[in-house]
């Protein structure tokens, strides 16, 4: 069960707790909850019921690729200390072992790591908690909260234990909850760290991909979908509808958006203007929409659609007598 309130997303998953901060609907989120779903089989695998804390808190700033990580084992308050500064309380009273990582995209093994580690050094992990700094440049902010050294964060995520390897074997879903099988729909599962994009229908699946990442997935219509890996790559997918899933989907070349991320704070949206033509449309903050044409037959991603139409409207202009 999810729950929302202030920026902050909680999801609750057996003793597991996954607690999402971020500005706008991110991928990411989808991304934490299959990360909870795997700290659950983890869990049960070495018999521990007590409760978990997997705390998120996204930078969606692209630009910002490494990943903060800090373990502990108490309570999970922390502070943000600078201009707008304030204090993020415990999610309840019960001491927990406590996983928080600052960044743009969460890997599930690391994750993992930390997390096996701390299942197995308990007490070691509790001794070693101390008050630290973590400085992240992407908003000049500090946060003040408990950890272990962060000296030894790097020596845990650089181990691959065996029994990881059989916990990350086990397919975990995205959220399909609310679709319709009885209709194509796309989803993805994660596996060995690697994600999988596939259609399905009526129970059967078509793989499409396999992917590092996923930034967003931009289903367009039934047999078109749009997946981006960041926010300025993407491809796109293509199956027949009527022949599914004996034929597979079609995979388009990867395109890279002539854009600076870091200016954009929407996701791109995708519109079908009618037989092969798509809108790619990036929202700008100060600046308003930039469009980029996808034609689909020629594969080809049109990054000079805007100086065009401006061309052709001084072209247009009429002669002032």
């Amino acid at each position: 069960m999810a729950q929302q309130s202030a920026g902050y997303i909680t999801h609750q998953i057996g003793n597991v707790t996954v607690r999402f901060f971020t500005g706008p609907d991110s991928e990411e989120i989808n991304n934490a909850k299959i990360i909870g779903q795997y700290a659950v089989i983890l869990s049960d695998s070495m018999d521990y019921e007590k409760p978990i804390l997997l705390d998120f808190i996204h930078e969606y700033d692209s630009h910002h690729e490494e990943t903060s990580s800090c373990l502990s084992y108490g309570a999970d308050e922390y502070k943000k200390v600078g201009k707008h500064g304030y204090t993020v309380p415990s999610i309840n009273e019960k001491k927990k072992i406590i996983i928080r990582q600052f960044g743009f995209h969460f890997d599930v093994a690391e994750t993992m790591k930390l997390l096996y580690y701390a299942l197995n050094n308990q007490s070691q992990v509790q001794n070693l908690s101390r008050r630290v700094k973590i400085f992240r440049d992407s908003n000049e902010t500090i946060y003040r909260l408990s950890s272990i050294p962060l000296k030894y964060i790097d020596s845990i995520i650089t181990t691959s234990p065996h029994l990881l390897d059989r916990v990350l074997d086990n397919k975990m879903y995205r959220d399909v909850d609310t679709i319709d099988r009885r209709v194509i729909y796309y989803s993805y599962f994660l596996q060995h760290g690697k994600y999988i994009i596939f259609a399905g229908l009526h129970g059967k699946e078509t793989v499409l991909d396999t992917l590092d990442k996923i930034y967003s997935l931009n289903p367009t219509r039934p047999e078109a979908l749009f997946v981006f890996e960041t926010p300025t790559q993407f491809s796109m997918y293509k199956l027949n509808p009527y022949r599914f899933p004996e034929i597979s989907g079609k995979r388009f070349k990867k395109h890279i958006i002539p854009i600076d991320p870091n200016e954009f704070r929407l996701h791109p949206t995708i519109e079908w203007l009618g037989d092969d033509i798509y809108l790619i449309n990036y929202y700008r903050m100060y600046g308003g929409w930039r469009r980029f044409p996808y034609l689909e037959n020629e594969d080809v991603l049109i990054d000079g659609f805007e100086e065009y139409i401006n061309s052709y409207r001084k072209k247009m202009q009429p002669i002032r007598r």
